[in-house]
């Protein structure tokens, strides 16, 4: 099943007037990388995947592949350049979450201690959003399986990918998604 275009235009508009920083985007990156490798720790991460897979645009040009619904427009093809040491430079708010090991190669993240407190704090500006309207964004060009194909079942697939325990989801992810239509077509 898909998700209805009505949908996610509203969770579009729900997340972009959320005032998240763009770097949040990084910082989901390196969440699933951590729940893939069952540790917070020593993470590569690759961004060029996680936004090929979750925020390439079916129909954009190859000159602004991406689109995203924080932080603005983006015409940068080079996504892991954007989450290099020498970008980050270890002031930009993503490093307020999680560091990274120059050291080795390629460069490895790791998630800071209280990191789900510090996102909610220097990446969602204080505020937290929809977890239903970060699904319903995230999996929109994909086919999900009819069991899964609810709002519940939007938010157990979000919740699982990155890793988001249920205190984190309650303080970071509880705003309320405002469409309330059927998600599914």
């Amino acid at each position: 099943m898909r998700l209805k275009r009505e949908a996610v235009r509203a969770a579009w508009e729900q997340l972009e007037g959320s005032k998240v920083h763009t770097h949040f985007l990084g910082y989901l990156a390196i969440r699933e990388a951590a729940q893939t490798d069952g540790r917070t720790e020593d993470l590569r991460v690759n961004f060029k995947s996680f936004f090929d897979r979750f925020l390439r645009a079916n129909g954009m040009s190859e000159d602004v592949p991406y689109i995203k619904p924080f932080g603005g427009p983006t015409n940068n093809k080079n996504v892991a350049g954007s989450y290099a040491p020498s970008s980050l430079r270890g002031v930009a708010p993503l490093m307020k979450v999680a560091s990274y090991d120059n050291d080795v190669t390629p460069v490895t993240f790791s998630l800071l201690p209280k990191h789900e407190s510090l996102a909610l704090q220097h990446l969602l500006n204080g505020r937290p959003i929809s977890l239903d309207a970060l699904g319903v964004f995230l999996y929109r060009d994909y086919l999900v399986a009819p069991e899964i194909a609810s709002y519940e079942g939007i938010k157990d697939l979000t919740q699982r990918e990155f890793g988001l325990s249920e205190e984190e989801v309650t303080s970071n992810y509880s705003t309320p998604f405002f469409y309330k239509g059927a998600l599914f077509r």
